[in-house]
């Protein structure tokens, strides 16, 4: 399976987060090498499976949905009590699933909420692609917190992986906040900047990556 990589930084909440200063604790790292695979998912029985070895990103293995293997992944509840952030991040490898088939929910107080709708639709498809954001509300910071990686509708000829998730706490209320980080290499380039049609274009003269945004004179884009 190819493994190129994609960064990922997303907003939650409207932030995304910069190392902290603060001590870090982790409280979840997982990628899917014990035995059983979902020993840190399985207070809700998951609806994923393990998949085929050799299908992981930095192990053997990875949690698998597919169209026959599809619905929760839940981890189990992780006490983020007197926390003042909760990070998350993980990787995902989406082969071909629509924009509206993957969704990240977390546990805010005792009600699910939908953290991210579409992650499929702001990545790459055939590729490993890295998520990360944080959570700042009281509500999340709890005795029982959780997370979903939620899948539906995936087709027969599609799947999904899951590898390398981590969840941390920062116990410390300073940490920099990162409201804007954008090298312009997602598709479209303009993710971040199109609420107001762009009247730039994808260009070639760069400091880093592979893209820039070219002027064109008009006027400029607009942050989204």
């Amino acid at each position: 399976m190819c493994k190129k990589m994609i960064f990922l930084v997303v907003l939650v909440l409207g932030f995304a987060l910069a190392p902290a200063m603060g001590a870090e604790i982790s409280l979840l790292s997982d990628s899917f090498e014990s035995s059983p695979w979902d020993v840190n998912w399985d207070a809700n029985e998951p609806n994923w499976i393990k998949s085929a070895d050799g299908n992981g990103l930095s192990g053997d293995y990875a949690a698998l949905s597919t169209g026959d293997d599809e619905g929760d992944l839940i981890c189990d509840p992780l006490d983020t009590s007197g926390a003042s952030i909760i990070k998350l991040d993980f990787w995902f490898y989406d082969d071909g699933i629509d924009y509206d088939e993957f969704a990240l929910w977390a546990l805010k107080g005792s009600v699910w909420k939908e953290v991210k709708p579409d992650l499929a639709g702001i990545t790459a498809a055939g590729t490993w692609n890295h998520y990360s954001c944080g959570f700042i509300d009281p509500n999340y910071i709890q005795t029982k917190f959780q997370i979903n990686l939620y899948s539906e509708a995936i087709g027969t000829a599609e799947y999904l992986l899951v590898d390398d998730v981590n969840i941390t706490i920062v116990d410390d209320d300073t940490y920099d906040v990162v409201l804007l980080d954008d090298g312009f290499e997602g598709t479209p380039f303009d993710a971040n900047w199109n609420d107001v049609a762009s009247n730039w274009a994808e260009g070639v003269f760069v400091k880093s990556g592979t893209y820039s945004a070219a002027e064109q004179l008009k006027k400029s884009s607009f942050c989204t």
